[in-house]
């Protein structure tokens, strides 16, 4: 049979293979997104890794699936354990440049 182009081109530059990672790290802490009718429903191709647990009012992350977005997001990060912080104790002790502040009036502050 002979070789029939069908008009498709698919390009693999690196722009099209970041903005595929950024995608899938976005899916991965989506809750849900929708199909397009109005109602939310679970995304079957991309594994989400946040939840919401309504007992306790908290947001809880699938360690695994924030790690691999997280590994994506750096391409050469080795799997580590992860713990979360308070926002104080994070730019206190690991970042010394303070965060951006959103005030009343919506302008950046810096603290």
């Amino acid at each position: 049979m002979p070789h029939t182009n069908m008009g498709i081109s698919v390009r693999n530059c690196e722009e099209c293979e970041t903005m595929n990672c950024a995608i899938r790290v976005m899916r991965t802490l989506q809750f849900m997104r929708s199909n397009g009718t109005g109602r939310l429903e679970y995304e079957v191709n991309f594994r989400t890794g946040v939840a919401f647990d309504r007992e306790t009012e908290e947001i809880v992350i699938n360690e695994e699936l924030l790690m691999q977005a997280i590994m994506m997001a750096n391409p050469g990060q080795k799997k580590k354990k992860l713990r979360l912080i308070s926002e104080e104790e994070f730019y206190s002790k690991y970042r010394k440049i303070p965060p951006i502040v959103f005030t009343d009036d919506d302008s950046d502050v810096l603290p």
